[in-house]
């Protein structure tokens, strides 16, 4: 709103939003981005996460482990 109120028209008149206009527009919702409030769906998604993640490196450890007392150092990719 600010910019559209600096702007001028070709013929030097202010582009300004004015009265009924304004107000009708005050009420529309935004088209710009806002930010989302997590949800249920987001949350449960995310909640496991830590825990796949401990999951996940305690595997690599493992195999790390086995390859090394194999005699493997390249992690077990011969």
């Amino acid at each position: 709103m600010q910019l559209k109120e600096e702007q001028l028209r070709e013929d030097g008149t202010s582009a300004r939003i004015e009265g009924r206009h304004a107000a009708r527009l005050e009420l529309c919702p935004s088209h710009y981005p806002v930010p989302e409030l997590p949800n249920a769906v987001d949350e449960a998604r995310r909640a496991p996460l830590p825990s796949i993640r401990a999951a996940v490196n305690a595997h690599k450890d493992r195999r790390g482990l086995i390859s090394r007392m194999c005699g493997k150092s390249d992690g077990g990719a011969a």
